[in-house]
């Protein structure tokens, strides 16, 4: 069953991806480089959101009512892309840790801050179509919700293990995502604390010494080639 991360870089294969790097004002190399660092980023900032019983209701309940996934069914994903929401959902992910966030992110991919600071707003609602098209297709409830969100994320950390300790590090041990969300439901965020850790170093066994998510990224926006 293919990930999020093939799935969402699957809509950005081909002329998407070279949409995007003009829109950004780069090349396609440093495009794939933010991204394979951006994504696994929001996973991980999600998580930290929906790490609570409220947190893991109120994603729960912005999905059914916003995020449904019919944005990754449009031919052109790009156009489609709110980034206004984009950034609504980063400020409630990142808090006011969000330019050091970008700035992090931004010295692991070996780019700029501006360039993350663009390109996240327009990743962002995809992320959440994605979760809102699995919720939907699965009946999910809130508990299904936040193991996907854990396989999701474990799956993303094998090519950039130390994404636990770079946003810990900015982010300590909270999110406000499922405030903005599901205020309806009194959402909030909570950290992952010990939990993370554990994580982190569940994945030394996954290391390996190939290509990392850089060579997948490739080789998914290449077709497989």
């Amino acid at each position: 069953m293919a990930s999020m991360m093939d799935d969402l870089l699957g809509q950005l294969g081909g002329g998407q991806l070279d949409q995007l790097a003009g829109m950004l004002g780069t090349d396609t190399n440093q495009v794939q480089g933010a991204i394979g660092t951006a994504l696994p980023a929001l996973l991980e900032g999600l998580m930290r959101n929906a790490s609570t019983p409220e947190g893991a209701g109120s994603l729960h309940k912005a999905l059914q009512e916003d995020h449904d996934g019919s944005l990754l069914d449009l031919g052109d994903v790009l156009g489609g892309v709110d980034k206004g929401d984009g950034e609504k959902i980063l400020g409630h992910i990142f808090g006011d840790s969000q330019p050091a966030a970008e700035q992090t992110l931004a010295n692991r991919a070996g780019s700029s801050p501006g360039l993350l600071r663009q390109l996240l707003p327009i990743l962002a609602p995809m992320v959440l179509a994605w979760l809102g098209r699995k919720q939907r297709q699965g009946g999910l409830d809130s508990g299904g919700l936040s193991d996907v969100l854990g396989t999701e994320r474990n799956e993303a950390a094998k090519g950039m293990p130390d994404l636990g300790d770079l946003l810990g590090s900015v982010l300590g041990g909270g999110g406000g995502l499922g405030e903005m969300l599901g205020q309806a439901t009194g959402g909030g965020g909570g950290g992952m604390g010990e939990v993370l850790d554990q994580m982190s170093r569940g994945q030394d066994a996954a290391r390996s010494g190939g290509g990392g998510l850089l060579g997948m990224l490739k080789r998914i926006l290449s077709g497989g080639r």
